[in-house]
């Protein structure tokens, strides 16, 4: 599988715990997924044992405890001829939200700004916050072809973007639908608000946005990333 940007065929690497939906996501794409769970303690540690005509081997359940020793022979199989991607996934605790921010580049009429993904159970948005003009902030659903296609939950796993995971027991969705696309999601846990991005200036035509993780502002969470 040739993808953009790279000069070699992609291979995907998914690690993670049991049931964390490794397989089911991979084969929703369309893509061709080789389990080490079917191979003896012996098989997983053996080379020829991998498929060269797979996209995506999947490393997990009970071989969990081998996945370094397995990284490193598909790194080894693998790195003359094809772009290896690792993708790692984890299980919560609690409810959470995922987000990732990406920085815009500055066009002819703006100053750039960011623009922040949003995942939950069941909303996944992206929100355009323009540094020089509030006006051209907005907000819009990822479409759902390209969550379901797993592109998005691609990224959001395995890009190069900074990902924040927040834990949360309580949040409140408030969408307003029209031009100005109000928008307002508020997270707590244990009564503290951890996650808040909303609408401001709701009032005009087009909207300005926010965004505070815990305690801070973009821009903090920018340096820390």
């Amino acid at each position: 599988m040739k993808e953009k940007g790279f000069d070699k065929p992609i291979k995907y690497i998914f690690i993670g715990d049991p049931n964390t939906t490794k397989t089911t996501l991979a084969r929703k794409a369309g893509l061709k997924v080789f389990e080490t769970d079917g191979l003896t303690e012996e098989e997983v540690l053996n080379p020829q044992c991998y498929p060269r005509d797979t996209d995506v081997i999947v490393v997990g359940g009970k071989w969990i405890k081998h996945q370094v020793e397995v990284i490193n022979i598909l790194s080894r199989l693998f790195k003359n001829d094809f772009q290896l991607i690792q993708v790692r996934f984890h299980l919560q605790l609690f409810n959470t939200i995922k987000f990732f921010i990406e920085k815009l580049e500055k066009e002819s009429y703006s100053e750039g700004g960011y623009m922040v993904y949003i995942a939950t159970d069941d909303r996944v948005l992206q929100i355009e916050l323009d540094n020089d003009d509030g006006y051209r902030s907005h907000a819009d659903p990822v479409p759902e072809e390209e969550i379901d296609g797993f592109k998005f939950w691609l990224r959001m796993e395995g890009g190069q973007e900074k990902v924040f995971s927040i834990e949360y027991d309580e949040i409140l969705y408030e969408f307003k639908d029209g031009e100005s696309s109000d928008v307002l999601i508020r997270a707590k846990f244990q009564g503290k608000i951890v996650f808040e991005i909303g609408t401001d200036n709701s009032d005009d035509y087009y909207p300005n946005y926010f965004l505070n993780y815990g305690d801070k502002e973009i821009d903090d969470m920018l340096k820390e990333g």
